[in-house]
């Protein structure tokens, strides 16, 4: 069962960066690609370094401290020191808004 809530105002998820937003008792990082809007968890699964400080391109965020390299749509790890994914949560813009489903 889906239980979608309010993250964000659209226009305040900057593109081509990880917008850290907090949601009830978590924090995720928000993706603005295009015309889609991605969310995941705001931690790299390896050392648990924030994704902010990242750098996003092409569809994937590498994290800053050992340079994981995460698929931003699917949480594939795509190189890196870590050999988990990283979680990645549906989200949708509606109108002005976006929202995502923390259900696990």
């Amino acid at each position: 069962m889906s239980d979608w809530v309010w993250a964000a105002r659209l226009a305040n998820v900057a593109e081509d960066r990880a917008n850290i937003v907090a949601v009830g008792a978590m924090t995720i990082a928000l993706y603005r690609l295009g015309n889609s809007i991605r969310a995941t968890s705001s931690h790299c699964p390896h050392e648990g370094e924030c994704l902010d400080s990242g750098f996003v391109e092409n569809g994937t965020v590498e994290c800053a401290l050992h340079y994981a390299v995460f698929e931003i749509a699917t949480g594939r790890l795509i190189s890196g020191p870590t050999t988990g994914p990283l979680p990645v949560y549906p989200a949708r813009i509606e109108g002005d808004d976006v929202y995502v489903d923390l259900t696990p």
